[in-house]
């Protein structure tokens, strides 16, 4: 059957007892933290990372980057949209937001009374009205 173990704990290797020479088969199992193993405020690395190959090359290939789109990116984006339209959509689809607030306010006039349908019609329509009722 197998054991139950802790949450937030791994499973460990169960060990051969065959292999501990004089020691009891009732030595306790340490238990591994998962997750967040330093207490707040203390780091596994307090230097940090250091500067160095990565933050050069990403430096380097922004910099490029940034170049190459002042010369050709206009046209680049023309062409895409011209011969490879879906994934010109795909492109604009991934740069919007994922989420968008969108507060939409109609201001038709306030009155006490309430307007008749000549009149909203009148207001609102662009000067032609149905006879069909």
């Amino acid at each position: 059957m197998p054991k139950i173990r802790e949450p937030g704990t791994r499973p460990q290797p169960e060990k051969n007892t065959a292999d501990l020479q004089g020691q009891s088969n009732t030595a306790p199992v340490q238990k591994q933290q998962i997750g967040k193993p330093f207490p707040p405020g203390i780091s596994g690395n307090p230097g940090g990372k250091p500067t160095g190959t990565r933050d050069v090359i990403n430096k380097a290939f922004l910099r490029d980057f940034v170049a190459g789109w002042r010369d050709y990116g206009t046209e680049a984006i023309k062409a895409m949209a011209k011969n490879q339209p879906a994934q010109f959509v795909q492109v604009a689809a991934a740069l919007l937001p994922k989420q968008a607030e969108v507060d939409v306010t109609h201001h038709y006039g306030v009155s006490d009374k309430p307007a008749t349908a000549d009149e909203w019609a009148s207001q609102y329509s662009d000067g032609e009205r149905s006879t069909a009722h």
